[in-house]
């Protein structure tokens, strides 16, 4: 492998975030809107407190998922990859990997990640991870946001922002 490139996924692949399409297409309507006022208190306090993001979109995320088998999470996590990829930014590669998990019980989502979010220093150890050798390679890394500067500062060319 003599070249790598590494895109981030939500406003850098896609045209825009994607937790709420998948708020929206993961539950009923009526729990959407019995949830609403939870979801805009949590995104509200994330935003004054600056705290980070990754508690409040995991309590988020907890609500829909929590009591779920795996195999209803998996068959739901693909009838949202069609989503997915209408949202897709045309010129973006449509390679996706690395996400962040959510943990299992007895076969039931919890409604918690089983893995720091995917984002910041994380995304860089998920790449020593996957891919030890990215950083003896040429690497192009792709990312819009604050949070995906760690894995940028370390590869060969980076571009911040959108394909647009």
């Amino acid at each position: 492998m003599d070249t790598i490139a590494i895109f981030d996924l939500d406003g850098t692949l896609t045209r825009r975030d994607t937790l709420l399409p998948w708020l929206v297409q993961m539950q009923s309507r009526g729990s959407l809107v019995r949830h609403l006022p939870y979801y805009l208190y949590q995104y509200a306090a994330y935003r004054l407190r600056g705290g980070v993001a990754d508690r409040y979109k995991e309590r988020i995320i907890g609500t829909v998922v929590r009591g779920w088998s795996y195999e209803e999470g998996l068959q739901r996590g693909v009838a949202f990859a069609d989503q997915i990829d209408q949202m897709l930014r045309p010129e973006a590669i449509r390679r996706l990997e690395l996400a962040t998990e959510l943990e299992l019980a007895e076969g039931l989502y919890t409604g918690r990640f089983a893995t720091p979010n995917c984002k910041g220093a994380e995304k860089v150890l998920r790449l020593d991870l996957a891919l030890p050798e990215w950083r003896m390679v040429t690497t192009y890394g792709y990312g819009d946001s604050a949070s995906d500067r760690d894995f940028l500062a370390l590869c060969t060319k980076h571009y911040y922002g959108t394909f647009e």
